[in-house]
Formats: C-alpha cells, sequence, structure tokens
C-alpha cells in the first residue's frame, strides 16, 4: 500500500471509531443524539474524507448526500455513514 493510500484507510479508520463514539452520544429515551457538535464536527470530516477517497462521482459519495439531505441527528443515520467509511477499509 502506498503511502497516500495508507494515510486515506488510517483516517477513515480514525473516522469510524469517531462514528461509533457519536453514535453512542444517543439520547436513549428520545433517540436522537443532545449533542450537536461533536455529531456536525464528524459530519463535516466524514464528508471532506468520503468526497477525496471516493470522489463527488462515486456511489459513497452519492449515498452520503442522500442521507445527510434529511436530518442526520440519530445513531441509526450515523452508523450508515459509518458504513459508508468501511467501504473502503473492508
Amino acid at each position: 500500500m502506498n503511502p497516500k493510500s495508507k494515510r486515506v484507510a488510517d483516517r477513515l479508520r480514525t473516522l469510524i471509531g469517531e462514528g461509533q463514539s457519536v453514535a453512542q452520544l444517543e439520547h436513549t429515551e428520545y433517540r436522537y443524539i443532545q449533542e450537536k457538535a461533536p455529531l456536525h464536527e464528524w459530519l463535516v470530516k466524514s464528508e471532506n474524507i468520503i468526497r477525496s477517497a471516493f470522489s463527488e462521482d462515486s456511489p459513497h459519495y452519492t449515498h452520503l448526500v442522500k442521507i445527510t439531505q434529511g436530518h442526520v441527528g440519530s445513531a441509526f443515520e450515523v452508523n450508515k455513514i459509518v458504513g459508508i467509511l468501511r467501504g473502503r477499509t473492508e
């Protein structure tokens, strides 16, 4: 694996872990993530790496756009995005 691919893979793994942590912030009774700052920070970082690692023409980026056009505020949506990130590392 070349150095650039390794950096991208490492970054994806980091964001997968961060996404799992963000999903755990979900309020168990109401099913939404109450702490918005970590959620939005993670969403921006994830969009950036998905756009650069896969390109805007990829199915990965297209799927991300579909997910984020709605309201991303629960562990369910976060886990969908984690799945996209895993698409490159698996």
